[in-house]
């Protein structure tokens, strides 16, 4: 596949806005997700790239927790969510 891949927009529009202000909060003031954040957009300078990453972790994270029946530990869950990414 040569070119550049775009963001898609497929999927539910609901979810897609409904996490856009939970990922730039989390880019912004949780330290793993931004330095996430901060690779993606070093190497693709579009911020909206970044951030839609960013809520795909955040999304990751939400179906992870309610798959496994688990409560949110602050640093520990995006860690382990940031480990899970590969297998969905």
């Amino acid at each position: 596949h040569e070119g550049k891949s775009k963001i898609s927009k497929k999927g539910n529009s609901f979810i897609r806005k409904a996490l856009y202000m939970p990922a730039l909060a989390a880019s912004r003031y949780n330290k793993d997700l931004k330095v996430f954040y901060e690779r993606i957009i070093d190497r693709k300078p579009a911020k909206k790239i970044g951030i839609t990453a960013v809520a795909r972790k955040l999304l990751i994270l939400i179906y992870i927790l309610w798959k496994n029946d688990q409560e949110y530990i602050f640093e520990e869950q995006i860690n382990n969510a940031v480990m899970e990414v590969g297998r969905y």
